[in-house]
């Protein structure tokens, strides 16, 4: 085996470009959202006659939310206001025979924001209606 001794400048130099690649790769590694909300739907699969429950934790205490819905082709299919309790939580149930416009079956978002000053802040969710 060989031992190779780099001069003591390049060693240097070797030291702060890994320490650079480390943290790059640490600010890189961070979660998308520094935001302490969050916002989650349940079951996420089922039947157009199953109540599927969102719930929300997180978000300005006595705020009401836009929840926007966006129908299997993409397209939005309307809004509601969502009002947030004292304690940053919100929770709605939905059925979706009797809460959705048709078509209901496939893939759907739910997504929740909080316009303040002209810009959205917005966290979305995924459920499917067979």
């Amino acid at each position: 085996m060989r031992w190779c001794i780099l001069p003591r400048r390049n060693a240097s130099r070797i030291a702060v470009w890994g320490l650079t690649l480390v943290t790059r790769g640490t600010l890189l590694a961070q979660p998308r959202s520094a935001r302490a909300q969050d916002f989650t739907i349940s079951p996420s699969t089922g039947a157009e006659t199953v109540t599927f429950e969102l719930q929300g934790t997180g978000w300005p205490a006595g705020t009401t939310l836009n929840l926007y819905w966006h129908g299997p082709d993409g397209t939005p299919r309307g809004n509601q206001p969502v009002p947030v309790a004292t304690d940053g939580a919100f929770q709605l149930s939905i059925v979706p025979a009797t809460d959705l416009p048709a078509p209901r079956t496939g893939p759907w978002v739910a997504e929740v924001c909080l316009s303040q000053s002209g810009a959205d802040d917005c966290e979305l969710d995924e459920f499917i209606v067979e």
